[in-house]
């Protein structure tokens, strides 16, 4: 819920800061009072967080309430396997193994 910051006011912030991506629209419903949005999660982070920070600009009104449409993926471990003469090292996370 966007109460009381409004949808129009929001997208113009996420224009403001640069963070709208074609590739990833802000959608809204007819009432303009949700916002609906995807793509990686950095991008979800930074909207919500866009967000988090209208709301407080407005310390006396209801704070918008945050939901996401799918549970977030956790993320996967990174690895990386170098091979070397007849040797493997396994890093994992950055650190070796």
């Amino acid at each position: 819920m966007l109460n009381p910051i409004g949808f129009d006011a929001f997208a113009a912030a996420l224009d403001a800061l640069r963070i709208t991506d074609s590739r990833f629209p802000l959608r809204t419903t007819p009432g303009k009072n949700v916002a609906m949005v995807s793509g990686p999660p950095r991008f979800v982070a930074l909207v919500e967080q866009t967000l988090a920070g209208l709301a407080a600009e407005k310390p006396d009104c209801p704070k918008p309430s945050i939901q996401t449409a799918t549970p977030r993926i956790p993320a996967r471990s990174t690895v990386l396997t170098i091979y070397r003469g007849s040797g493997t090292t396994f890093i994992r996370d950055g650190r070796p193994e």
